[in-house]
């Protein structure tokens, strides 16, 4: 199931629902160990298996999990992270967020 949910936009970024068509992007991310060190995963052996990591993303209840690209604002096509949502622990109205940055993005916030 794809919750729809609309694209978020800043004056530098962009932050809009993660789409298949994003897994070269994100194995860049996935597909490093210094860049899952912290994930609760294993890095992925290929784009083929991001991919099926996205879908199972997408297939996610979104009440449980929702997962994001993040963009460059001008609207160039290259992800720099990857946002995902947690829902809060009963009985504590918070609710957790996660990211993992593509390795190429990493310092460019400017």
């Amino acid at each position: 199931m794809t919750a729809e949910a609309p694209e978020l936009a800043t004056g530098r970024v962009r932050l809009r629902r993660l789409r298949p068509e994003d897994a070269p992007d994100f194995h860049q991310a996935f597909g490093d160990p210094a860049a899952m060190r912290f994930w609760d995963s294993p890095p992925t052996r290929d784009v083929a298996e991001t991919e099926a990591r996205i879908h199972a993303s997408l297939s996610a209840d979104p009440a449980v999990h929702a997962a994001f690209a993040v963009l460059a604002r001008d609207h160039s096509a290259r992800s720099w992270a990857w946002s995902t949502t947690m829902p809060a622990i009963p009985g504590n109205r918070r609710l957790g967020v996660g990211w993992l940055l593509v390795p190429r993005a990493t310092g460019k916030a400017t």
